[in-house]
């Protein structure tokens, strides 16, 4: 007759599992979390570019930097955008705070300092993400137009308030076009891009490249 296990083996085995589960439970968990804030940034994203669809065909315009050009002095081109088009459920005008954090750093714990200046909007989306804008400008040279820039916070205010992790700056062109907001290689890889994101400071625009071309994956 095969016998159980003893008291003292079964306390061993449930040690074992805890173990364990201490060790593999916090990277599941990130790892969970991370996924979920790539996955709130593709939302935003793409809820962005299809209000600004909208918006351009509404204003029969094919640049960007002529949408909204009737606002007055008192509402910018982008709150006047942002209100309109993207149903924002907090709208902080022209400041970053609430809709953002007052502190963020880099993936190697870098501060960033006046990281969410610089925008002429500021929101947060029915997704939880926080939305900061700059549309292009017309420039003085006929041949350039100055490119907008967007910034999403996937978390909103809560931490951890990491560009690259919640956090990423976009780039945005006068035909609507969004991408990472930095130079890329003309032979950028997936590796590459992987790389100089995990670096830090630096290159931290390259994680929305990594992201983005990784079915919106976030697995560093």
């Amino acid at each position: 007759m095969k016998k159980g296990f003893t008291l003292s083996e079964t306390l061993i085995a449930l040690a074992i599992v805890g173990i364990i589960s201490v060790m593999v439970i916090p990277t599941t968990s990130r790892r969970v979390r991370n996924n979920i804030y790539a996955s709130t940034l593709q939302s935003a994203v793409a809820q962005i570019m299809d209000a600004l669809e909208e918006a351009t065909a509404e204003q029969h315009v094919n640049d960007i930097a002529y949408l909204y050009e009737n606002a007055n002095n008192s509402t910018t081109r982008e709150e006047l955008f942002l209100s309109e088009k993207l149903n924002s459920i907090a709208d902080c005008g022209s400041t970053p705070e609430p809709c953002f954090a007052s502190a963020y750093s880099t993936l190697n714990n870098t501060a960033l300092d006046d990281f969410t200046s610089g925008y002429n909007a500021y929101v947060t989306i029915k997704n939880g993400a926080s939305v900061a804008l700059r549309f292009p400008v017309d420039s003085a040279n006929p041949d350039e137009v100055v490119q907008g820039e967007i910034l999403i916070d996937a978390n909103g205010s809560k931490t951890p308030n990491i560009y690259g992790r919640d956090t990423f700056k976009l780039s945005l062109h006068a035909d609507s076009a969004i991408g990472a907001f930095g130079d890329l290689a003309d032979d950028e890889t997936m590796e590459s891009a992987l790389a100089k994101c995990r670096a830090g400071s630096d290159y931290n625009f390259m994680c929305y490249y990594y992201i983005s071309q990784n079915d919106w994956k976030n697995d560093y």
